[in-house]
């Protein structure tokens, strides 16, 4: 594995870590594992074992987390499996997931996620809430923006807005707004070397990625209620974005570092309190850099911290008119709400008590759905950029009948009773997925239906003219499924 690492990232190494950089090197001669992360929103652990392993797949537990498996890929590519194309998990580095465990969201929080795409942090920050509280996921990119729209929706994610801004701007727009952020901030990416060895191409201009770090963190800061968490992270092993970042910050703003408890079987070492003939302030030993080891390819620095003071936030200028509201909310019991879920309870048996712990969202002739604790928070995202909160649950079809998204019939098919069709034919099953017709006689002739293979549930189709018709949306389907 060392061999394909450039020269000059060892030289650079050496003058970082010093004798110590053996412990970053060694942990690359183990090569690439596969890990998944197991999606509590829509399975449990042991049902996606036994899937899992009854279609081949070789599965290794981790003490690291309980939801975190490591995966033997020699019988096959687990991303082209259904489950995968369900959202029953995400595949992501053993490193990736450690920031989400460290800020330790909680159902009742409010969490900012201020570079979110593609969304791998943020759907775990909602997973680790049961979908519940507020999550703002924002990213300023907007291609990115699709990607993380993607993951939402397929992970079942409900509790989540999603901006797309500057994320430097949001601490002026919503001051002291959040209990927990997590900045997993743009960086020059030298902790990934073993995939990504053009990479060291970013050691001469590693300034350009603190200032950028920089401006997401003083925007955190502000964003941030006094006595709140900020998780700091990188994939980098530069001190420049990290430690020496984290020093600067520290000795300007009422922050202090805290310390970490860090889940098992994970290669560590303290941050560094020198580089060369640097020093940087005592506490930033309690920050860690993540070594490259067995179950985790990537080098990634983490740090947690504890806004101890207020912080002076100067007035942002809204970046659009306010006066019309953009954003507001329904409970079950208005009007338009109670006439869809009837509808859905008529159509597919679903319990109109089930519907009462959610809010949603009327735009135009689309209804969405989040978490009951947005109430009162539209002004939050009325000064924001908001893409969209929740996910989309229904479309108003014709007076009096809504079409259920596949979004949505995927998270809640536990409730779905009636109107209910299971295919077992793989070429049926490939024709629904990629959104095409079924031509054969079904017992159900017309309207609605809600589609499963062996009990797992495809998305919403419906009967026309004897007919199965997908209504898989163009974001969902050709996603590259092996059927073989």
């Amino acid at each position: 594995m060392n061999q394909q690492i450039p020269p000059s990232f060892h030289d650079y190494i050496e003058r970082v870590l010093g004798n110590r950089k053996d412990l970053f090197l060694s942990g690359l001669e183990f090569g690439k594992k596969t890990s998944i992360r197991i999606n509590t929103l829509k399975t449990d652990k042991n049902t996606l074992k036994n899937i899992l392993s009854r279609d081949g797949f070789v599965l290794r537990d981790l003490d690291f987390a309980d939801y975190a498996l490591i995966v033997d890929e020699e019988n096959g590519l687990i991303s082209k499996t259904i489950e995968h194309f369900l959202g029953l998990f995400y595949i992501q580095s053993v490193a990736s997931m450690v920031p989400p465990i460290v800020l330790d969201p909680q159902p009742g929080e409010m969490i900012l996620d201020i570079s979110a795409a593609p969304g791998s942090k943020t759907t775990q920050i909602a997973q680790l809430m049961q979908n519940r509280g507020v999550v703002v996921a924002n990213d300023w990119d907007g291609k990115r923006i699709k990607t993380l729209s993607h993951n939402l929706d397929r992970m079942g994610v409900l509790n989540t807005a999603m901006v797309n801004m500057g994320g430097e701007r949001i601490g002026n727009l919503l001051p002291a707004s959040f209990d927990k952020i997590l900045v997993d901030a743009p960086c020059s990416a030298l902790g990934v070397i073993h995939k990504a060895p053009q990479a060291v191409a970013n050691i001469p201009m590693l300034q350009k990625f603190v200032f950028i770090q920089e401006q997401l963190m003083v925007s955190a800061i502000k964003a941030v209620k006094t006595g709140g968490t900020i998780v700091y992270s990188t994939c980098t092993i530069s001190p420049e974005e990290n430690e020496k970042l984290i020093h600067t910050l520290i000795t300007k703003y009422p922050l202090e570092i805290e310390e970490m408890i860090l889940p098992n079987g994970l290669h560590w070492m303290e941050g560094l309190t020198r580089v060369g003939d640097e020093t940087f302030h005592p506490s930033l030993a309690k920050t860690v850099r993540l070594l490259p080891s067995e179950i985790n390819p990537e080098g990634f620095f983490i740090t947690k911290l504890r806004k101890t003071g207020d912080v002076i936030v100067k007035n942002d200028k809204e970046p659009f008119h306010n006066k019309k509201i953009r954003f507001e909310f329904h409970n079950a019991d208005d009007r338009n709400i109670r006439n869809m879920t009837a509808y859905f309870g008529e159509r597919f048996g679903i319990d109109p008590e089930f519907w009462k712990p959610y809010l949603f969202v009327i735009k135009e002739d689309e209804i969405l759905i989040t978490s009951s604790e947005w109430a009162g928070k539209e002004s939050m995202l009325n000064r924001i950029y908001t893409h969209r909160v929740g996910t989309r649950l229904a479309r108003t079809r014709r007076e009096g009948e809504w079409k259920l998204s596949t979004n949505f019939a995927q998270l809640c098919h536990q409730h779905i009773t009636k109107n209910r069709i299971e295919l077992t034919d793989l070429k049926e099953i490939e024709t629904f997925i990629e959104a095409g017709t079924i031509r054969r006689e079904f017992e159900i002739k017309q309207g609605g239906v809600v589609v499963f293979t062996d009990g797992l549930p495809l998305g919403c189709g419906v009967m026309h003219q004897g007919n199965l018709k997908s209504q898989m949306p163009k974001s969902r389907k050709v996603i590259g499924v092996d059927f073989d």
